[in-house]
Order: C-alpha cells, then structure tokens, then sequence
C-alpha cells in the first residue's frame, strides 16, 4: 500500500504502500468482495520579526509552513497511502495530508528529526533519530483495530518501516523482519505477519495488502501471505535487486541494472505494461498501478487510469521521490516541493503542502 506495499506501500525505501479504493471493489479467490471499510494550510507561519521599526520591516523572515506538520518547505520523501499521504522534510518533520477518518492525518508526530515515513491503509509508521518506531491513525478498538498502531515494538535501533493494510514490518539493527497486526484477511490465515522470514541480514522490506516482500543482503527477494494470483509464488528468483515495493495485488523490483520486475495481479496491465529497458533508480506500487523514476529523474506511470494517475503523471525531470497511493501518485521534484496527480476524493491531492 514505499519504502514502502497500499503498498502499501514503499519501503523504506519508498513505496508507497497499499491502500484500497471505495470505488474499485476487488473479488478474492472465494469469489467475496473486498472493499475499504474505512472510505468514507491554513498557513501557521509564525511571524518571527521582533524589530521595534513599525515602518518597514527590514528583518530576515524566517517563516516556515508548519501545514499540519512541523517542517519547512523543502521535502525529502514522500509516501501515498490508500488516500491519504505523508512526507519529510528536510529537518525530518513529517507532514500528511488526504483522509483523516482514522486520525492517520490530524495525530501525525509534531516533533523532528524523523529519518523515514510509511503511509498504509489507514495509519502511517516513522522512524525517529534512535530508530524507534511511531505510529498513528486507526487504533480505536474497532473491528478494524488489529494492532497496528498500538502492537508496534518497542525500543530503539529498527532500520526501516512499511504501514500496509491492517500491518506493519520493520527492519531490527540485525536486518531481522519483524511485522504486526492482522494475520488473515477474508476469514482465512495469510500469515503476512507470522510467516515473515526469521533470520537477519534483510536490507529493506516492503508491506501490502495481504502480502509482504523483502530484500536479502544477496539482493534476492522474499515474499509471504496470501499467495492468490501469484504475489507470492511468482516472486522472481535470483539475487542482485536493489528495491522493492509491494501493494494490493501485486509488487514491483528494481533489478541491478536499473529494470523493473513485476508480478501479481494484471489488472489494469499493472503488469505487463511494466516498462522496459534499463536504468530506473526507483520504483513505487499503487492500488492498480505503479510509477518509477528513470536515470534522468523523469516519472512513468503504468496500469490502471481511472482517476488519472497514469496519464497526469508529470512530464518533466528531475524528479527526486514518487510514490504510487491507490488512485493516485505523488513526487518531490529537484526544488523539493510536492506534485501529486490522480483521485482527490478526499483531498490527497489538492491539500498537498
């Protein structure tokens, strides 16, 4: 639902994670309908200038919009969520914008100094400066409370983080895998949390829908849960991949060249649509498609285009970050500022900051 897998998300890296859409209902194996439950700045610049001349304000304005975060204007990563969306900034304050049905926008840290930011279904996970985890949005003791808020570990030293549908993963000081939340999906076990590999060395791992992913320190891909239309039997074999990001039905890699891999689902050609050649630096899975960036910075989207998050893709380059939401995609471009593009039902994309 990242860094990432709504998709889902992007890893840590970035992926965007995973993230399901009220308008698109998926069918499972069983023939069930899945289906998000959960649809449904002002500028609080500070005037710093403490000159006594009531004529003309000659002092340096050190004003940074705060939105709903604590940063400045310049942003460093960014993560789509099912609709909502958070960032860093460059002082490592996060900012999110989009749904705040569950809180995952209103209860975003206000502190700094966070190394990374994951963006899931309904709740977002960061690392601070000691590596500990934070998490917020949906922890109300409902029927869709499964922990993964109030279940994420304790202590300090976790690497990487990815916020996927009703779980999370992390990364440990040792490269160990560890996950929490809901462990089933559609009243059977998946397993996407108690199947996550034991052992250590993993270098990035990528949350989904009911499906995880991770990179071992060989650059080989490991996936586990719900194995439906491929998500995990079809992972590739080999090693030497250097990023990847699962989402709802599906997961993309970058390979050691810079070439996308993906596998799960086709909906939308979310699949065989996946661009060729060589030289991609990173990769983001969405609900029913998925974005990159090129060596040149420039952004290809690929899949479903039903909000427009395909074809509105910007055209330019020099882009930094792009992360795939369910319907829609944000980026960070050379400046660091946010363009997001595609489904804005619930503002997450015109109150990007």
């Amino acid at each position: 639902m990242g860094g990432v897998k709504r998709i889902f998300w992007v890893v840590v890296l970035h992926s965007g994670c995973v993230l399901l859409s009220k308008d698109d209902l998926s069918t499972t194996d069983d023939g069930s309908v899945e289906t998000d439950d959960t649809a449904s700045n002002a500028d609080g610049d500070a005037d710093t200038d403490t000159d006594a001349d009531t004529d003309t304000d000659t002092d340096t304005d050190t004003d940074t919009d705060t939105g709903t975060g604590v940063g400045a204007d310049v942003y460093t990563a960014v993560t789509g969520g099912y609709a909502h969306n958070c960032a860093l900034d460059s002082s490592g304050g996060i900012e999110c914008w989009g749904a705040d049905t569950s809180d995952q926008v209103s209860d975003a840290p206000t502190d700094r100094g966070y190394t990374a930011v994951s963006a899931g279904e309904n709740h977002s996970c960061a690392l601070d400066s000691s590596g500990g985890i934070k998490c917020w949005g949906l922890d109300d003791g409902s029927s869709h409370d499964h922990g993964q808020v109030s279940a994420a570990p304790t202590g300090s030293g976790y690497t990487a983080v990815s916020a996927g549908y009703y779980h999370s993963c992390a990364l440990d000081s040792s490269g160990g895998i560890k996950c929490w939340g809901i462990d089933d999906g559609s009243g059977e076990e998946y397993g996407q949390v108690s199947d996550a590999p034991t052992g250590s060395g993993y270098t990035a791992v990528s949350a989904g829908y009911w499906h995880n992913c991770a990179l071992d320190s060989s650059g080989g891909i490991e996936c586990w849960g719900q194995d439906n239309h491929g998500r995990v039997s079809d992972t590739p074999t080999g090693s030497g991949y250097t990023a990847v990001s699962s989402n709802g039905y599906h997961t993309c890699a970058l390979d050691s060249s810079g070439g996308i891999e993906c596998w799960g689902i086709d909906w939308g050609d979310a699949v065989s649509d996946t661009p060729t050649g060589s030289g991609h630096t990173a990769v983001s899975g969405g609900g029913h498609h998925h974005c990159a960036l090129d060596s040149a910075g420039a952004i290809k989207c690929w899949g479903w285009d039903d909000h427009d998050q395909v074809s509105d893709a910007p055209t330019s380059s020099g882009y930094t970050d792009v992360t795939a939401g369910w319907g829609h995609s944000c980026a960070i471009d050379s400046a660091g500022s946010i363009e997001c593009w595609g489904d804005d039902d619930l503002d997450q994309v015109s109150d990007a900051p």
